[in-house]
Formats: structure tokens, C-alpha cells, sequence
């Protein structure tokens, strides 16, 4: 999850971050596993942050899987 937080990180490697994030909450006992390591809420950090608007669509899926 540092990875999200990085100042210089690509928005393909956010993308791959997210896509991997997204095929671990398709196993539903993962999504509890996810909120407790801290893992959602970089996403909405991320997601707040105006540069990053490219890659909203693929945090508000991860986030919508969890919930």
C-alpha cells in the first residue's frame, strides 16, 4: 500500500496495485482481512488527490467490492 502513497509513482503501477487489489476481494473472506491491514483507506486518500483522477473508476470498483 506505500506503493499508492509514493510521490513519483506511475499510474500504471496504481492500476496494477488496484488490479490485484480487485482479484483479492473476488474471495469475500478476504474483504474483512483488507479493512483490518489498513488497505481502504489509501485508496480514498488516492483517490482525493486531483493528479490521480485517471484511475478513480479502478479505486471506486476495489472499494465498492469491499464494501
Amino acid at each position: 500500500m506505500d506503493l499508492l502513497d509514493a510521490p513519483n509513482t506511475s499510474i500504471k503501477s496504481i492500476k496494477n496495485v488496484l488490479k490485484a487489489l480487485f482479484s483479492l476481494t473476488l474471495y469475500p473472506p478476504i474483504y474483512l482481512t483488507l479493512v483490518e491491514l489498513g488497505a481502504v483507506q489509501p485508496l480514498f486518500v488516492l483517490m482525493m488527490k486531483d493528479e490521480w483522477r485517471r484511475v478513480v473508476e479502478d479505486m471506486t470498483m476495489v472499494i465498492a467490492q469491499v464494501v
